[in-house]
């Protein structure tokens, strides 16, 4: 069995199942997320290494915002490029029950891409076992 097709399609199954998942978890935790509006107060810069020869410099904003009755001042988990300038209005989403967890929005726009990789990546995945069953049963 020298054919690598089956190992790449169980492969990229698995892949895209994976990105299904964690998609599908990001779009629940919005759905339960609280909205408000943050202020920039600072940045935070660090570099990312992409291959072999260089780095992307990305701007982690730190913002101040109200959680109900209390003010909640934490850095966002995504950067941007250019740096978002001291106040800078922006609008996050947070957990009610844990204020400093904010969640970045880009998912909340598109619900159905789970259901696109889930398909894709389970049709790949049965399309490379059957290939498998298959060798074996010839």
């Amino acid at each position: 069995m020298d054919d690598i097709t089956p190992y790449i399609f169980v492969g990229a199954g698995i892949v895209l199942l994976s990105f299904a998942y964690r998609q599908r978890i990001k779009i629940s935790l919005l759905k339960n997320a609280a909205k408000a509006e943050a202020v920039v107060i600072d940045n935070i810069e660090k570099y990312h290494q992409h291959g072999k020869s260089g780095y992307t410099k990305l701007y982690y904003p730190v913002v101040k915002y109200n959680s109900g009755s209390n003010e909640v001042i934490c850095q966002l988990p995504y950067g941007f490029s250019p740096e978002k300038s001291a106040g800078t209005i922006l609008t996050i989403y947070y957990n009610p029950e844990k204020p400093s967890e904010v969640y970045d929005d880009s998912a909340a726009g598109f619900k159905a891409l789970p259901i696109i990789l889930m398909l894709s990546g389970g049709t790949m995945l049965i399309l490379g076992l059957l290939y498998f069953v298959g060798c074996f049963l010839w």
